[in-house]
């Protein structure tokens, strides 16, 4: 008989940032006339899911970086807090 080694769960280093719809409109009012930086997030992050909660209107993405804790597949992933900050272009004379 061969015995068959119990394999180790999967595991991601993954968060998940919550917004709310207000927020996307202003992400897309975006003009020209200032940029945005998103505090908190990772240089390295990159989406690797969404989910729309309707029940508490909320858009969900899952985000990867090597700087978050590595969590087991299937577990809760944590959730990270980013802030939008406003920079405005110097005015043209």
């Amino acid at each position: 008989m061969i015995a068959i080694p119990d394999s180790e769960p999967r595991k991601h280093k993954r968060a998940i940032l919550r917004l709310t719809p207000q927020t996307l409109i202003e992400l897309c009012k975006v003009d020209g006339s200032y940029t945005l930086s998103a505090n908190g997030m990772p240089e390295d992050a990159k989406c690797v899911g969404i989910h729309v909660d309707a029940t508490r209107d909320l858009f969900m993405m899952a985000v990867e970086s090597d700087s978050f804790e590595e969590i087991e597949e299937g577990r809760l992933l944590p959730e990270i807090s980013i802030q939008f900050t406003k920079h405005y272009s110097a005015a043209k004379p």
